[in-house]
């Protein structure tokens, strides 16, 4: 695992409250069809007033805020987070525009269960991805950059640079999938091999990426929805109720799941969460039972789309 200290108990869920102390977050009783799926968490928010905020299975009302960054000196905007593959540790990113002080700024991962927040040397950014593995995260920094624990930090590929973006990693760690918009061109998903080898095409028109707990699909945007792909890049998208027939200039008659927005997959494999500005939808993997799962949520950093990180709910040991 992510080599920080202060591992804490697997099975405790808690919070930092807005006065830094921690606080015990309300249990959720598990759904006995996804036991697996935890918090669903998103940062909101920005200009010193953001935070880290979740829902799950069994939570009603607002969601719960994990971090605050007015708990926080010089904690201005966070831009991204990650889950940790047990559930226990959440990185996420704070990058302060125009605030007084940057001192805050960068990566840090939080003990959900002890509140320890532990910022990482070296290299900030956001659309942070961490490794099933446990032991990296793949971040966006004017190109995208695998760092370990100790802050050390390498390019995922030669010639990464500012058009690359969402990263997201295979279930075995062994590649990446990402985006890359380049000037006047519409988005393309690529694939590249963890040691940065074999980088190669995957579909001509998509954006932010989301590879599958089980590894045989990747979902991803385009201008009708939420498609499906198989690593190889061969659309998979199924019919479902939700499907939606439409035509565009651009894409021709096409159809998608779901909304147009950031997908994420439930760490059981059987759910799409989907985030835009200020809603979440979730649905099931084929486009079924789409719902709501929050509106009216503060605006994100600078109107950029955030990925929400979807929780595997950590075991009691």
């Amino acid at each position: 695992m992510f080599g920080f200290g202060g591992g804490g108990h697997p099975g405790a869920a808690s919070a930092v409250a807005p006065s830094g102390h921690v606080a015990r977050l309300p249990r959720s009783k598990p759904a006995p069809s996804n036991p697996r799926n935890g918090l669903l968490a998103i940062p909101l928010g920005g200009n010193g007033e953001g935070s880290i905020s979740a829902f799950g299975p069994g939570m009603l009302g607002s969601p719960i805020p994990i971090f605050r960054c007015e708990a926080i000196n010089h904690c201005w905007e966070l831009e991204s987070a990650a889950w940790s593959p047990d559930g226990t540790k959440l990185a996420f990113s704070v990058t302060s525009y125009g605030a007084p002080d940057y001192s805050y700024d960068g990566l840090h991962v939080l003990d959900i269960a002890t509140g320890k927040d532990t910022k990482v040397p070296g290299r900030d950014g956001y659309d942070l991805a961490w490794s099933p593995d446990g032991t990296t995260l793949a971040v966006v920094s004017r190109g995208i950059f695998l760092v370990g624990a100790n802050g050390s930090s390498r390019a995922l590929y030669p010639g990464t640079g500012d058009a690359d973006y969402s990263p997201t990693w295979s279930p075995d760690s062994s590649r990446v999938a990402f985006g890359r918009t380049r000037h006047g061109h519409r988005s393309r998903i690529w694939v590249v091999d963890r040691d940065g080898s074999h980088l190669r095409l995957l579909v001509r028109n998509g954006a932010w990426p989301a590879w599958s707990p089980a590894g045989s699909r990747i979902a991803y945007r385009d201008g009708c929805g939420i498609q499906l792909m198989t690593p190889t890049g061969a659309r998979v998208t199924p019919l479902s109720p939700r499907v939606r027939f439409l035509s565009t200039p651009e894409l021709g008659a096409c159809n998608g799941l779901g909304i147009r927005g950031v997908p994420s997959w439930s760490p059981d494999g059987k759910e799409i969460a989907m985030s835009k500005i200020n809603s979440v939808y979730v649905m099931k993997a084929d486009g079924s039972d789409l719902r709501l799962r929050a509106s009216g949520i503060p605006g994100l950093v600078n109107a950029r789309p955030v990925r929400a990180a979807w929780q595997a709910r950590p075991t009691s040991g």
